[in-house]
């Protein structure tokens, strides 16, 4: 996704069951903008979608 130039700056949200350390570091690596770790609310899913993604 990252590296076709039509999709690159397309925000990606890495949702996981997984919230151990260094698994934000690994979704961020495989090209997610932003990570959220289960369990979740639906409103801290659409809080996610809504702020602007950084830089970088």
């Amino acid at each position: 996704m990252r590296k076709a130039p039509a999709t690159a700056d397309t925000p990606a949200i890495a949702i996981t069951s997984f919230a151990l350390s260094g698994n934000q570091q690994k979704a961020k690596n495989a090209g997610a903008s932003t990570y959220l770790a289960k369990p979740y609310s639906p409103f801290d899913l659409l809080e996610m979608i809504r702020k602007p993604v950084p830089e970088g």
